[in-house]
This record gives structure tokens, C-alpha cells and sequence, in this order.
């Protein structure tokens, strides 16, 4: 991904906790091989809704990501970032 900040290259890894249904998103980025902490939600109709706390160049920040049904098969995500 590449963006104002710069280029990140990392993966995602999507786990689905059935007994509590939720989702957790674990992202790393390759520049220092560390798992940040789970980003964890739900869906509920079309919009899913999935939060944490993280750290964003050694601060704290909120995180919280959006997915969107757009229409058919089509969704859309965002992610808000807000500092602590």
C-alpha cells in the first residue's frame, strides 16, 4: 500500500471467533516484523464495525475500521485513525 506517508508492505491475517462472533483483523508490516494487536468487531446487516487501541509511530491512537455494503457482491472499508 502506498500512500502521503510513504510505502507499507505487510499482510493481513482475518479470524472469525464463532462462539462470540466477532472478527479479528491482525496486520503486520514487514519493516519490523511485529503483529500489532488484534482490531476486533462485528458485522451486523451490511456494515461491519471493528475497533482497538494501537500505537502509531510510538503514540497512542484509536482505531476504528468500516466496511460498507455498497451494492451486490461490492463492499467498501475505511479506517479512522484518532489520536489519544
Amino acid at each position: 500500500m502506498a500512500g502521503d506517508s510513504g510505502r507499507i508492505e505487510g499482510a493481513a491475517l482475518r479470524l472469525y471467533d464463532p462462539e462470540a462472533r466477532q472478527w479479528s483483523l491482525n496486520y503486520f508490516n514487514i519493516s519490523d516484523g511485529h503483529l500489532t494487536p488484534p482490531v476486533i468487531g462485528e458485522f451486523s446487516e451490511a456494515r461491519g464495525v471493528i475497533f482497538a487501541a494501537d500505537t502509531y509511530r510510538g503514540r497512542a491512537i484509536f482505531v476504528r475500521f468500516v466496511i460498507t455494503k455498497v451494492d451486490g457482491d461490492t463492499y467498501r472499508a475505511g479506517v479512522l485513525r484518532r489520536w489519544r
